[in-house]
């Protein structure tokens, strides 16, 4: 009887029920349809999700913009670069003439009396720098000077005289190797020389062109605060600026860079010129001659971020080596030089500032080596202001505000 019951009820386990049996043959058929509907776009989508020829394509093309852009920035340099820097000093003074012309001063009269002062300003600061500089140099004749800096660098021709023999017998070796016998220079060809213009004619030229780019960009800083009020009003009549929050329109957004281009400036110029002061005294209590001019000179230079203050403390090292006797007395000018524009830079900078303007020190170099390649000195003056305008620029795009923000520190 168990036996009877077992092989039925093992009988019935194996043959299924006629609705089972479409049950199951109903689930498999809609589990077949829906994995063939959604073929195609799972497909797609993993086509889609590995498309590294489009990003590629798209790499190439950015890359090969950059290329000429740059192409373009250096052939048309001469005309660009005073465009750029009156834009860049419009910019930081436009602030000033708009209060005036609150205030009740014509804007023509506002742009004129900004214009003035700011050079005056320069012109003092030029004065500062080239006449004590003059008085200095006039004072010991040039000679003298560098047979004092012989002198005490004596200690040192011991290793320098080695390594020149040296070279010179790496030179001699290699003169050797590459002269050739009478018959064969007498059947080489002859080269042609091509005579170089003369320093004369070269230092007329560039002053020509340093002066008319400078006048250039005079007049058209004159013009953009004047009457650059409109064209920045129909400017930003058409752009519309999507934030995050809400819409911002094209008159805020541009008022958002300059007031941050402006503010950064200001602020970066009166860093720099308590630096200079503390430069100065820190140099005029060690005791060297004419602690008003390297003050100066490291305001001018603090503008150009972390190449200007090994710049300046060379120059200092020069004069404490022709001012004292002692090399190791010499040394603290650089070394106070040096420990000020650290602490400027590393602590009364980005605590002033905050981090809404503190940008990235690589960026930073980055940019100072491309626009001093591409523009010499004048890129190497406005690879900061246009950094700064960059990174504001991009903080009011939902698309670049990533961008601005890896740009920043």
């Amino acid at each position: 009887m168990i036996g009877d019951q077992l092989s039925e009820s093992a009988v019935m386990s194996v043959i299924p029920e006629p609705g089972a049996a479409k049950l199951r043959d109903r689930d498999v058929e809609s589990a077949i349809e829906s994995d063939v509907r959604g073929f195609p776009n799972n497909v797609n989508q993993n086509v889609h999700s590995g498309n590294w020829p489009e990003n590629l394509r798209t790499a190439a093309t950015l890359l090969i913009a950059f290329l000429l852009l740059t192409h373009a920035l250096y052939i048309a340099a001469a005309v660009l670069i005073p465009i750029v820097a009156a834009a860049v000093l419009a910019l930081a003074l436009r602030p000033i003439v708009r209060r005036l012309t609150i205030g009740g001063v014509p804007e023509v009269i506002a742009a004129l009396l900004t214009l003035a002062t700011v050079f005056t300003l320069i012109l003092l600061l030029a004065s500062q720098i080239i006449a004590p500089a003059s008085e200095w140099i006039a004072r010991t004749p040039i000679r003298f000077k560098i047979r004092q800096l012989e002198r005490k660098l004596e200690p040192l021709q011991g290793s320098l005289e080695s390594f020149h023999a040296a070279s010179k017998e790496i030179s001699d070796a290699v003169e050797k190797s590459t002269t050739t016998t009478p018959e064969e220079s007498a059947d080489a060809p002859q080269p042609v020389v091509v005579k170089p213009k003369s320093l004369v004619s070269e230092l007329l030229n560039s002053t020509w062109q340093a002066s008319a780019g400078l006048l250039l960009a005079l007049v058209l800083t004159f013009f953009f605060l004047a009457k650059g009020e409109s064209l920045i009003d129909r400017i930003g009549r058409g752009m519309h600026i999507a934030s995050s929050t809400s819409t911002v329109s094209g008159e805020s957004a541009i008022a958002f860079v300059e007031k941050s281009v402006s503010r950064y400036l200001l602020t970066v110029t009166v860093i720099n010129s308590c630096l200079g002061i503390c430069v100065a005294l820190a140099l005029w209590i060690i005791g060297v001659p004419n602690a008003m001019l390297w003050g100066v000179m490291a305001t001018l230079l603090n503008f150009l971020p972390y190449i200007g203050g090994l710049i300046g403390a060379g120059v200092v090292s020069l004069v404490s080596l022709f001012a004292f006797d002692s090399i190791a007395y010499a040394a603290l000018a650089p070394v106070a030089y040096l420990l000020l524009t650290a602490v400027e830079g590393n602590f009364v900078t980005p605590s002033i500032l905050g981090r809404s303007m503190s940008l990235n020190p690589l960026i930073v170099i980055l940019s100072l080596t491309y626009w001093t390649w591409l523009w010499g000195a004048a890129g190497a003056i406005l690879a900061v202001p246009l950094l700064a305008i960059f990174v504001s620029a991009c903080r009011q795009f939902d698309g670049t505000r990533q961008l601005a923000v890896m740009l920043s520190d």
